[in-house]
């Protein structure tokens, strides 16, 4: 899941004073749950600029305190009488369904919206009502709740890559099954000689299939078609940000290879960029989120 660090009294105004609009220089297409983080940052102006008696000993730093639904993003064109009072930015992330922490989750924040450790998201997820916690578990969740993506690199004798259709499922074999891996993980399927590309991406549905001889099965469900331009291995190993990958590196086949968020953005954008003409809508949607973290 993600997070978002706000300011103080800012971040307290959202959990407890009804602010429905956290203000940005930067748009994004994300949509859905997040956890509002209440920065490190002390800065006695700010609470000197806000109209609510808020005075800093009062709330906390440093923390998780609650969360809130990503419903829109405005500019001042869009600004309606309900969210007039909050907004003051380029962008105004507009916010509902908010839900404060009975207590706050000690945490380091970062830069834009940033991965939430599955320890604290656990914690955080503690704090809520059970009918809080539902709420966030039906989604939609920026990020998913704790989810990864993975390449996998599939032997063509044991996966068939002819058969990726958006939206069939099929069962994957790996001798090497990591062990941080969990349903919901998105998948970029690594397709083998003579192609060595990333053609298509999908979903982890279920891990926990082993055989006698200790191959371990999973089923995937395809989200895409295959892609009519892959990416290739050379264009990923010349790139600054992907081309260190431990999955570009020689090694057996059959394998999962975790990727970090900046990696997996980054080969969903290169996929966007190579297909504008020839991707359908959903595919589309599918790479957007992953280039968005989402």
């Amino acid at each position: 899941m993600r997070a978002l660090s706000v300011a103080q009294p800012w971040a307290e105004c959202i959990v407890a004073h009804g602010k429905n609009v956290e203000n940005r220089t930067w748009n994004t297409r994300m949509r859905g749950y997040f956890a509002i983080h209440a920065s490190k940052t002390r800065d006695l102006g700010r609470f000197r600029d806000c109209d609510l008696a808020i005075e800093p000993d009062d709330v906390p730093f440093g923390a998780i305190v609650g969360f809130a639904r990503l419903a829109d993003v405005i500019t001042r064109r869009g600004v309606t009488p309900r969210t007039r009072r909050w907004f003051g930015g380029t962008y105004g992330l507009v916010l509902e369904d908010v839900m404060r922490l009975r207590a706050p989750v000690p945490a380091t924040g970062g830069l834009g919206f940033w991965r939430v450790k599955p320890r604290t998201l656990h914690s955080c997820l503690a704090e809520l009502t059970a009918a809080e916690r539902a709420r966030i578990e039906r989604g939609p969740v920026l990020g998913n709740l704790g989810t990864r993506t993975w390449i996998v690199k599939g032997r063509i004798d044991w996966n068939g890559h002819d058969f990726v259709r958006a939206g069939r499922t099929a069962r994957w074999v790996t001798r090497k099954p990591p062990k941080e891996w969990s349903p919901g993980d998105t998948v970029l399927f690594w397709k083998g000689r003579p192609c060595l590309s990333v053609v298509a991406a999908g979903r982890i549905l279920r891990c926990d299939e082993r055989d006698a001889k200790g191959n371990a099965y999973f089923r995937v469900k395809y989200l895409t078609r295959e892609l009519a331009t892959p990416v290739d291995m050379d264009t990923l190993r010349r790139d600054r940000v992907v081309g260190d990958a431990g999955f570009l590196k020689s090694g057996p086949a059959g394998t999962v290879f975790p990727l970090s968020d900046a990696e997996s953005r980054r080969i969903a954008t290169i996929a966007l960029a190579r297909n504008r003409s020839s991707l359908t809508a959903a595919d589309r949607r599918v790479f957007e989120r992953i280039a968005d973290g989402a």
